[in-house]
């Protein structure tokens, strides 16, 4: 970061010199822009030529004269018609160092308003230390020793955080950072912060309450104190769905002996919970309590990938399209019931509605992530003015809720919503 502002630094002193260099330049000659003298040379040029062809005897005499008499009258016909500019000194006075002194400031005003504006270096540094780490992330697991990078996030974190505690992604990408290296109690506190920092009515509220719950569970030694019961709860009186606070609410139950009550805690959690942690948590333990019950384990329903399709036909009310332009995209895309991970999506532009598009497998933007791999989806579609998935205030949108992924009849979606 230091380099990039010694360049910024060395670039702009380099363009004021530029601005300055014409009031600090010595001024003590005159500039003749008359072309007398260039002719008279011309003349003696061409002269000697004459006579260099003449002695090699390549002309006669006569020939001679004739062509020196030529070019004398076209040297009197040239110096009679010439005329002669001189340039005098201009004095500079105290308005042109007013002058250059604004550009000087308006040229250093503008390169930092569009490096503040597009530049943003040091979030771009921190996207790529995340990317870095993240293809890092299973090789550095079974080392004890958090990795480097890690420490560097936590840092640059900290410092945006302490200029603007309202930043909520910042909060949550300190805390998830946090739970990477295994410091589940500073997670636990970022969250905490986020949650201070959210409104009420926010729909993720839940979710990032059960995030909260989980961490202080974790932080415990994966022991349900009073605390993370209590952010348990919340979350769940916020949304009886929350996902991380079903698995809590079911590791309690199976710790007391419950276990009917923990498959039962599991299987609710099963309906938000993101792929991954079905797969790596819900799925297996799930399998291993309804063992210990005498219970044969339940395989999930498997989607025929074939057959998993759903067909839009999607429009824009004409009062919503009369506030966009032709060129503005639009995101179409299916996500898990609760979930936030889209299982298939489309990108087209409003000069392109009403169309009918499909949403299949060939649509997922991961292979670990399909359409076919859940049974119902809810689809939205939404005209993004800034022209990037996540949803911004004045955004059109239309969402269908609990959508079958196969079987279903053509759904008709007309985008006549406006995010607030």
């Amino acid at each position: 970061m230091t380099e990039l502002w010694l360049v910024f630094a060395g670039l702009s002193l380099v363009a004021i010199m530029i601005i300055f260099f014409p009031l600090i330049k010595p001024r003590n000659t005159e500039i003749n822009l008359g072309d007398k003298q260039q002719n008279i040379d011309i003349f003696k040029q061409r002269l000697a030529e004459l006579e260099q062809e003449k002695s090699q005897g390549n002309l006669d005499d006569n020939t001679f004269l004739q062509l020196k008499a030529e070019l004398e009258k076209s040297l009197l016909t040239d110096v009679s018609t010439n005329s002669e500019t001189t340039l005098k000194n201009v004095s500079i006075k105290s308005s042109h160092w007013a002058i250059s002194t604004v550009i000087s400031l308006l040229v250093v005003g503008v390169s930092l308003g569009f490096y503040f504006k597009l530049g943003r270096s040091d979030d771009f540094a921190l996207s790529l230390t995340m990317n870095a780490q993240a293809a890092s992330t299973q090789t550095t697991a079974t080392d004890k020793k958090p990795a480097p990078s890690f420490e560097k996030i936590i840092v640059m974190l900290e410092e945006k955080l302490q200029k603007n505690p309202a930043d909520l992604e910042k909060w949550f990408l300190l805390a998830n950072t946090y739970s990477a290296i295994g410091k589940f109690d500073k997670a636990a506190q970022a969250y905490a912060s986020a949650i201070k920092q959210m409104p009420k009515d926010d729909p993720t509220l839940a979710a990032v309450t059960g995030s909260y719950a989980q961490m202080l569970f974790q932080a415990a030694g994966e022991i349900i104190t009073p605390e993370t019961k209590k952010a348990m709860q919340a979350a769940l009186t916020l949304d009886p769905l929350e996902s991380s606070a079903l698995i809590i609410k079911g590791i309690d139950a199976y710790s007391t002996g419950d276990l009917k009550g923990a498959v039962k805690e599991w299987e609710k959690a099963k309906i938000k919970a993101s792929l991954h942690l079905l797969s790596s948590f819900i799925e297996p333990v799930l399998a291993q309590t309804r063992a210990k019950l005498g219970e044969s384990p339940i395989k999930p329903k498997p989607v025929d990938t074939a057959t998993a399709k759903i067909e839009i036909k999607l429009d824009i009310s004409a009062d919503l399209k009369a506030k966009t332009k032709a060129e503005d995209i639009v995101f179409v895309f299916a996500q898990k019931i609760g979930g936030r991970m889209p299982l298939a999506a489309e990108r087209l532009q409003v000069k392109d509605l009403p169309k009918t598009i499909i949403l299949d497998d060939t649509k997922s933007p991961m292979p670990s992530a399909k359409l076919s791999s859940v049974e119902f989806v809810d689809i939205t579609a939404r005209v993004s003015f800034a022209g990037h998935p996540k949803a911004t205030k004045g955004d059109l949108f239309i969402t269908t809720k609990k959508v079958a992924v196969t079987g279903s009849s053509p759904i008709n979606m007309m985008i006549n919503q406006t995010v607030e």
